[in-house]
């Protein structure tokens, strides 16, 4: 998930009473659904260097999990990347 909102965290979790709807949010991310008589999946898509132009890697999503602990990204290098 991109970010949480400053109100749903307290002491570096999720707030437990918006636990529900994040939990909600996670089995909707595994839920396909059907429009225009298409049938979508969701999916975790990627593009590497090493595929052919033109080509995606993807995978099912198949499982998600919530957790109360919400971690921080650091910096490995100053400058490089996140």
């Amino acid at each position: 998930m991109p970010g949480v909102p400053l109100n749903n965290v307290q002491n570096s979790q999720l707030n437990p009473l918006v636990l529900g709807v994040y939990t909600q949010f996670a089995l909707d991310m595994r839920t396909g659904f059907v429009e225009g008589g298409f049938t979508y999946v969701p999916q975790i898509v990627s593009m590497g260097p090493r595929l052919a132009k033109g080509h995606l890697g993807c995978s099912a999503v198949i499982e998600s999990h919530v957790n109360l602990l919400i971690a921080t990204v650091r910096r490995r290098r100053v400058g490089r990347g996140v």
